[in-house]
């Protein structure tokens, strides 16, 4: 009989996280990433398959992070990003396999390559990083910094074509603007792209237009009108330009449901595919697994131009629907209690790469059907993952429902340990996501399986505010970050208290981002839980306002800027409230977050201190924002540990066996 193991705090190094899959000729691409604990990289590598014999090989190799594939229309190359040169370039590769060649000396950020479709031109978005040098710099720009870039200063992300015959790169835009999402025109004439420039306040999220520039950047026009607008991809005849946006009130970017849309090049008339679905066409689910967002590539058109593709979040799954443009409504091309997180399509098949609550990364591939029925059974068409993961005891992974304050609706999920059983009592952590618009889902969540494992339910909310249950659930909170969502969170609490199985004097609370700002609010209000963890939270909005890259959103969430509403800010401001805590608080935070800069847990540590409160600071120099899926493999494991440490220090645990 077959041993089975717990969980471990490093299993994350065995895992294989699949990305960025495209159809070609007769074959499949992906980028395949996994974590190296001797080297504490982490590397990722283009694989590709027959799908004669779907056998999978590698097709990159070396100590590098090699990153989105595209092959050339005739199939002859594949060109990827890579930093094996020591900076990211970009790289061209025969498709029968051979050595990479550089095709770029350039010093900065790329993203978002593309083929023109003739094949002679690659359009991508690339952020000089020449201007971050460390000399006296002018900074005129409401926009200077970037979590994960720190200073950028004047030079923001534009648009440059990439002649492949001769290597000659050429900037297509200018100005202190920035643009995303370039897309080609059929003919290979134009690239439509989106930006921020030429609106009203450039400083708004939801403030880009669809633009169109000529090969050679003298002709430039804007198509659409200003908004939150992302994800361009242009019909197979040209007519239209697919997009994913939203036409609500401004400054509601974060909780209104994107659409798809799609719209004339010619009249430049805009609709809505799907406008009776209360659901956002992205993929808002998180995961500390997750390979990173694939949304630029999330819209897809049918060949024959009848109907457009997209990731749906859905009650914390996501799924490929598929929008018709003249009858019938949206369907879901794919089903199940899964993450949908990448796809393509070749005919009436699609392939796409899925996560679920026991397997990490996979590959599948299912029958499109071009007229609403039941999805079809998907195939499984890889094993990078299973035959680990069958020897590990995972929790069993269970939704929830509950009722909320005001009758409002709480979901989510829970991990229950191994070997549960309901006439025992367990100690509870509650762990509340980021965003605050995110979502959890039925997906693979290295962190929650191990402190099951560990004896702990794991509970994970998706309260109000987390999108994928209605556009009314997500808005719910918008403007009331804090003072709505906690009676939501503590009923959910008692609900499960009421069910038996939780020891209510052995509770632990954590949260990332808008998730440690709601642990370090909680904790303010009340002492039923026995410890905290504040990760890369917030306690002062303040300051936060000024020192954050995306602060100046508070106008909308604050109802303006600190000057105008500085009631509002210190009432809204867990650290005004820091002589009420008594719960023993660890704050984690990373020395280069520009999200929530460390400030915030600086603030938090010396407020308790001076109380000579029970807190702790862990403090990582090089990491920011996301921390909690860092390339630094061994600082992932630290955190773990450090989370481990204190819950199992502060709470009476057991593990049951």
């Amino acid at each position: 009989m077959l041993f089975k193991r717990s969980p471990e705090i490093d299993d994350f190094s065995h895992y294989k996280i699949l990305n960025s899959i495209q159809y070609a000729y007769n074959h499949i691409l992906f980028t395949l990433q996994e974590a190296r604990l001797k080297t504490n990289t982490m590397n990722s590598h283009v694989w590709i398959a027959s799908l004669d014999q779907m056998q999978f090989r590698q097709f990159t190799t070396g100590e590098c992070w090699d990153s989105d594939p595209v092959v050339s229309p005739d199939g002859q190359w594949i060109l990827f990003l890579s930093n094996r040169t020591g900076k990211q370039q970009i790289h061209l590769i025969p498709f029968l396999g051979g050595e990479a060649q550089c095709l770029t000396d350039m010093d900065g950020y790329f993203s978002h390559p593309v083929w023109s479709l003739d094949g002679k031109y690659v359009a991508f978005i690339f952020q000089d990083k020449e201007p971050f040098s460390k000399k006296p710099q002018r900074i005129q720009n409401i926009f200077f910094k970037q979590n994960g870039i720190g200073l950028y200063y004047q030079e923001l992300r534009h648009l440059w074509v990439l002649e492949v015959g001769t290597g000659f790169c050429r900037k297509i835009t200018s100005e202190n603007f920035d643009h995303f999402s370039p897309a080609w025109s059929p003919d290979s004439k134009s690239i439509a792209f989106l930006s921020n420039r030429g609106t009203r306040c450039p400083s708004s999220e939801g403030s880009q237009r669809i633009w169109l520039a000529s090969l050679d950047g003298k002709i430039m026009k804007p198509l659409s009108e200003e908004g939150a607008i992302e994800a361009l991809a242009w019909s197979p005849d040209g007519r239209y330009i697919a997009y994913i946006g939203h036409k609500g009130e401004k400054g509601q970017e974060q909780v209104c449901n994107h659409h798809v849309w799609i719209m004339d090049v010619k009249n430049q008339e805009s609709r809505d595919l799907c406008p009776e679905l209360d659901r956002p066409c992205l993929n808002l689910l998180i995961s500390d697994t997750s390979p990173g967002s694939d949304n630029p590539k999330s819209i897809r058109w049918d060949i024959d131009g009848s109907a457009v593709y997209t990731l749906v979040s859905d009650t914390g799954r996501c799924h490929v629907y598929r929008m018709p443009l003249a009858k019938g409504k949206p369907y879901p091309v794919t089903c199940g209690d899964m993450e949908v997180y990448s796809y393509c399509l070749f005919r009436n098949r699609m392939f796409f790469l899925a996560s679920s609550p026991y397997n990490p990364s996979e590959i599948y591939s299912i029958q499109v059907q071009s007229h609403f029925n039941a999805p079809h059974k998907e195939h499984l068409l890889s094993d990078f993952n299973f035959s680990f993961m069958k020897n590990i005891n995972l929790s069993s992974v269970e939704n929830f429902e509950c009722t909320g304050e005001e009758e409002n609706r709480v979901y989510g999920f829970l991990y229950k340990p191994f070997f549960f059983k309901s006439q025992r009592k367990y100690p509870l952590l509650f762990m509340i996501h980021g965003g605050p618009y995110f979502s959890y889902g039925m997906n693979f969540f290295h962190e929650m399986h191990y402190f099951s494992s560990k004896g702990f339910i794991v509970l994970c909310p998706n309260q109000i505010g987390s999108h994928g249950y209605g556009e009314k659930h997500t808005k719910a909170i918008y403007k009331n970050w804090g003072t709505k969502d906690y009676p939501e969170l503590m009923k959910t609490i008692d609900y499960f208290i009421s069910q038996g199985y939780i020891d209510e004097k052995n509770m632990g609370l954590s949260g990332g981002s808008y998730g440690g700002f709601m642990a370090n609010w909680i904790i303010t209000h009340t002492n039923r839980f026995a410890a905290a963890i504040s990760q890369r939270g917030v306690c002062e909005w303040i300051s936060f306002f000024g020192t954050s890259d995306i602060g100046i959103s508070l106008k909308e969430e604050l109802e303006g800027t600190p000057w105008e509403k500085i009631k509002k800010y210190i009432e809204s401001s867990p650290l005004f409230l820091a002589h009420k805590i008594e719960t023993p608080l660890l704050l984690i935070h990373g020395e280069k977050d520009s999200r929530t800069p460390i400030s915030q847990s600086e603030q938090m540590y010396i407020a308790l201190k001076c109380q000579n409160k029970n807190v702790e600071f862990l403090s990582f120099p090089e990491e920011d924002h996301n921390l909690w899926i860092s390339r630094n493999p061994r600082n992932r494991i630290l955190r773990l540990e450090a989370m481990s440490d204190w819950f199992m220090k502060h709470l009476q645990t057991k593990k049951y066996e």
